[in-house]
């Protein structure tokens, strides 16, 4: 994908290219942050999570458009801070908390964004995935 980019954005103008890569890459970013939650669906909150919720400031399972009583498990994984989600991770026990699926689909995102965040003329180094 790198040496691809060279020669599209290699122009005698470069720079002004890349600058238009990186707005790009940024908003297919944004637009995926705010899609992915927007569009998927909410389902009601276990007593676990409640209580979970309730006994420990660093779970974060997120509403978002849904009702109370309800999550969103793609904001719960895309809004919070990453020591947040990965608590959520930990919190159930026995119970799964966040579906296999919303796992897979985010996963799935999220490596997506990588590939197109590294190789950008962002100087991210290896701090790219943060870019995402």
């Amino acid at each position: 994908l790198a040496p691809l980019r060279k020669r599209v954005f290699a122009f005698e103008n470069g720079k002004y290219f890349r600058l238009i890569e990186i707005a790009i890459v940024t908003f297919i970013a944004s637009a995926a942050a705010v899609l992915m939650p927007l569009f998927w669906p909410c389902r009601p909150m276990s007593e676990l999570e409640i209580l979970a919720k309730a006994n420990n400031p660093h779970v974060h399972f997120r509403r978002f458009t849904c009702p109370e009583g309800q999550m969103n498990e793609m904001a719960s994984l895309t809004f919070p801070a990453g020591f947040s989600v990965i608590n959520n991770f930990f919190v159930s026990g026995d119970e799964i908390m966040l579906s296999p699926w919303a796992l897979f689909v985010y996963g799935t995102v999220y490596y997506v964004l990588t590939i197109l965040a590294v190789g950008c003329t962002a100087p991210t180094g290896h701090d790219a995935p943060c870019v995402v």
